[in-house]
């Protein structure tokens, strides 16, 4: 029961912070929406104004200065605010991971920003704790079967007492050894799944591309690449980022 309750905890904290993201990038997405729109438009009349000018025979100096920056108004969507993008934004800031693709340029956008910030970082980072301390259990767990293996069978083999505290020392650091080598095993899996799966949810196979992103964003160095482009998977995304920030977190504990 105690184990089962753990569990609902967990699951719970998980589904919070995946609402609280989602809740947040549709208010990002209404405050900074117009205001991105109207940049674009911009954006695209003077790409308009750069097909006209290149069109003209005769070259004045002003004509030339703006033909320099005709193909410097290209359109980015990951620097688009859009739903998707102001979900990522929403969850780069209450994981810490950040989301550099598009930042609020309103002032509602950027006050909004240190308030969701301060609300949502600290469940968050406790949902995070939460995941490591439950997987740090089952790794215990784990260590606490083999050392139990282990100590049965040294018991058949070993007569003398100091025999027995030499071999049981002796099984404490092979246990830790092997708790380690897992650990680190398992976050080495959790990447190489994580490069399949993760291009997967765009309905590609980028497996090299995948793992170099995913390795990035759980090493908390970008997170901007992990991006679904169909909205029903972005808690899968976040999910994998929460359980991954934790595993990272314990193997390098």
């Amino acid at each position: 029961l105690k184990h089962f309750r753990c569990v609902s905890v967990h699951c719970w904290l998980l589904l919070y912070v995946i609402t609280y993201a989602l809740g947040g990038g549709l208010i990002f997405y209404e405050l900074e929406y117009e205001a991105s729109k109207s940049h674009w438009n911009e954006q695209i009349d003077k790409k308009n104004l750069c097909i006209i000018l290149r069109k003209l025979k005769n070259y004045s100096d002003e004509t030339v200065k703006h033909l320099e920056h005709c193909w410097k108004a290209d359109i980015d969507k990951t620097k688009e605010w859009n739903y998707i993008t102001s979900t990522l934004y929403g969850f780069g800031i209450i994981t810490t991971l950040g989301y550099n693709h598009v930042a609020p340029s309103t002032v509602a956008g950027r006050l909004f920003s240190i308030i969701y910030g301060v609300l949502g970082i600290p469940v968050t980072m406790i949902a995070i704790a939460v995941s490591g301390r439950h997987l740090n259990t089952l790794i215990a767990s784990w260590r606490r079967k083999l050392e139990t293996f282990q100590v049965r069978n040294w018991d058949c083999e070993v007569n003398l007492e100091n025999d027995k505290e030499r071999e049981k020392e002796k099984n404490e650091e092979t246990s830790s050894g092997y708790v380690t080598i897992i650990i680190i095993g398992s976050f080495l899996t959790y990447v190489l799944f994580g490069g399949l799966l993760l291009p997967l949810l765009n309905g590609k196979i980028d497996f090299i591309n995948g793992l170099y992103y995913n390795f990035l964003c759980l090493a908390a160095i970008d997170f901007g690449q992990l991006i679904p482009e169909r909205i029903a998977l972005l808690p899968i995304t976040f999910v994998y980022v929460c359980v991954g920030l934790a595993l990272a977190t314990i193997a390098i504990g």
